[in-house]
């Protein structure tokens, strides 16, 4: 069972145990698994979105000549590439 199916039946159990009005019920779950879907697709990395991070890193590198912390430098990349793809979708 994929997770969006894990999901539609968390949030429809009267569909999954044949209870209440069915079309409607099982429109509901399968709606909801499109749903899912489609935002898994909205959501992955696109190979523009490599590039921007790539860019990133680099930028991030010359930012801080003395090095960083791993987990700093990661949570940096992170951030900054998250602010640019809010400023693209704005």
């Amino acid at each position: 069972m994929s997770k969006a199916e894990e999901r539609a039946q968390a949030a429809y159990p009267a569909w999954k145990n044949g209870i209440g009005d069915e079309f409607s019920s099982h429109s509901a779950y399968y709606g909801f698994i499109e749903g899912y879907h489609q935002a898994e697709e909205d959501l992955a990395l696109t190979w523009e979105d490599i590039n921007r991070i790539e860019i990133i890193i680099k930028d991030v590198y010359r930012d801080y000549p003395h090095g960083i912390e791993v987990k700093q430098f990661g949570m940096e990349v992170l951030n900054r590439f998250n602010k640019q793809k809010r400023k693209k979708n704005d």
